[in-house]
């Protein structure tokens, strides 16, 4: 009887906890801004949980990494703080192909989505 009460419990533990449905593939791209406002900038999301940000502009060139995680829908990048520029808990949801910000302040405010350049 302890048999079967330990693996009903197991089986309900990995259903809730092993079972998640994290189709983090859809979030795996390379995303450029949707409005350049005199600059590119490119987003790259990488399989390894890590990310690359570059903006260049006529002003500056910038530069940014760090790691990405996925809760629910959303899409949260953090950065290294070592620079004037840096991710701090971005927050960024799927709506049909782009990647739109969820932070109300944002350290890019001119960058209010991205669209996939994997087409």
């Amino acid at each position: 009887m302890k048999k079967k009460i330990s693996f009903f419990i197991l089986t309900i533990l990995l259903l809730i906890f092993g079972c998640k449905n994290e189709n983090h593939s859809k979030f795996i791209k390379d995303w450029s801004n949707t409005e350049p406002h005199n600059s590119s900038s490119i987003l790259g999301i990488d399989s390894d949980n890590t990310f690359s940000f570059n903006m260049n502009s006529c002003l500056k060139n910038i530069s940014i990494n760090g790691k990405w995680e996925i809760i629910n829908d959303t899409i949260i990048l953090n950065s290294d703080y070592n620079t004037t520029f840096y991710f701090k808990n971005e927050k960024y949801y799927l709506h049909n192909d782009s990647l739109v910000s969820k932070s109300k302040k944002t350290k890019f405010p001119f960058i209010i989505s991205f669209e996939s350049t994997n087409k």
